[in-house]
């Protein structure tokens, strides 16, 4: 497997494994509150690791995989049109973009 590249901006602890019961997210790095900047950022990528159901590290492919799965179950037109199925793509379009660029760019 290839191991997985992150941006400068990446926390180690958004990578790393959540003891059984820690929150994600906390807010925490090194016992001082994160920056304003970085708190929204890691709550994006959190939300979107959360709308995919994985966790980090992950590959590209797993990603893309995932991504399929998750199209193909909430696609509208599987759903002859329906509206909470159209805002769920939405959500996990924006999720696939975020994760991407936090992770692979």
């Amino acid at each position: 497997m290839a191991p997985v590249m992150l941006p400068e901006s990446a926390t180690i602890s958004a990578c790393t494994p959540r003891v059984q019961g820690q929150a994600r997210g906390s807010g925490r790095q090194n016992g001082r509150p994160a920056s304003a900047a970085a708190q929204r950022a890691l709550s994006a990528r959190e939300q979107a690791l959360d709308v995919f159901e994985i966790e980090p590290p992950f590959t590209p492919v797993r990603l893309k995989a995932r991504y399929k799965a998750l199209v193909k179950l909430h696609h509208p037109d599987a759903h002859g049109g329906d509206k909470v199925a159209e805002e769920k793509l939405k959500i996990i379009n924006q999720a696939y973009a975020t994760l991407k660029a936090s992770y692979f760019s």
